[in-house]
């Protein structure tokens, strides 16, 4: 059963613009994107289903990526003064941060509107490099419904686990039978959580 259109941005633009971050400033996702940006583009790679490293991730469906870049921002913390980390955590930042935003672009379908040279990949790289907390609000408000799914910061998604998946996978395990049987994306806002639960990933 595909997501509803209202549940995501629309295609061939931006949702919110780049500067808009500030009309959540009371919400708990401008604070993560301003003190704990690693984490914020961790659910986002998990919303998108890549890997540690920003790739596309068909086996595993980006279920470790959150826990990877959380695990690898401690260490940072950690370990900030030792020599060359700080250096090598920003190029890994800098690294993920394109091209989680590259993957969404290509989702949607929005076209690069500053920099078109290398796909939108530099236009990309250089909101990751000057704007990335903002950029980071721009794309997880463009992925969820922020009125029917709250933004949760301790979820690898920041999401409810019943809010609907934005990028969906075959799963070889289904057969037709469970495809045309399989239950709804959960509940609006207020209804049982649990309606989504159990359920198998389907192609888009």
């Amino acid at each position: 059963i595909a997501p509803r259109y209202e549940d995501f941005g629309p295609e061939g633009r931006w949702k919110h613009g780049l500067f808009s971050c500030f009309s959540v400033f009371c919400n708990s996702l401008f604070w993560m994107s301003c003190c704990c940006t690693p984490l914020l583009y961790g659910q986002l790679m998990t919303r998108m289903k890549l890997d540690g490293i920003g790739l596309e991730d068909r086996e595993q469906h980006g279920k470790n990526t959150f826990i990877t870049v959380a695990i690898l921002f401690a260490a940072y913390l950690i370990f900030s003064e030792v020599p060359f980390i700080p250096l090598i955590f920003f190029i890994y930042m800098l690294i993920i941060f394109t091209r989680t935003r590259g993957a969404i672009r290509r989702r949607f379908r929005i076209p690069a509107t500053t920099c078109t040279c290398c796909n939108g990949g530099a236009e990309d790289c250089c909101c990751a490099l000057w704007c990335n907390c903002c950029t980071g609000i721009q794309m997880a408000r463009h992925t969820h419904n922020e009125g029917r799914y709250y933004y949760k910061p301790c979820s690898p998604t920041g999401l409810p686990s019943y809010a609907p998946e934005l990028v969906r996978y075959e799963d070889p395990t289904i057969t037709p039978e469970e495809t045309a049987t399989t239950t709804n994306y959960g509940t609006e806002m207020g209804g049982d959580s649990a309606a989504g639960a159990g359920r198998k990933v389907l192609v888009v």
